[in-house]
């Protein structure tokens, strides 16, 4: 059982070295472009030149479904939630609220039970 847990590991930009990256899915969200997009709420805050970042949202690069960002390995499109927003609070997702970020592995995280 995944639990939500996934690792992130960062491809580009090739000079990030914080890695990977840990979250927990919050929710697939609609994209401006009316295409899905997957939620995610960084265990750690990452650095970036704007500022610290709680937030990204994954894409799938390829023209994968987005059930497989959710669920399975998949490479995905960065984008960080600018800081000092979020959009689990904001309930929508607009172009202006996110910086296009990185390209990245997304891997679910297994949890153990009892």
């Amino acid at each position: 059982m995944t639990n939500g847990r996934h690792r992130i590991e960062i491809y580009e930009p090739a000079e990030f070295t914080s890695q990977p990256l840990n979250v927990h899915g919050i929710s697939v969200i609609e994209s401006p472009e009316h295409k899905q997009a997957y939620l995610c709420e960084l265990d750690d805050a990452i650095r970036i030149d704007e500022g610290e970042v709680h937030e990204v949202v994954l894409r799938p690069r390829h023209d994968d479904p987005i059930d497989r960002c959710v669920s399975s390995t998949c490479t995905v499109l960065i984008s960080c939630v600018k800081p000092g927003q979020s959009l689990t609070q904001q309930g929508d997702f607009r172009y202006t609220d996110v910086i296009n970020w990185g390209v990245g592995k997304i891997t679910p995280v297994e949890v153990n039970e009892g």
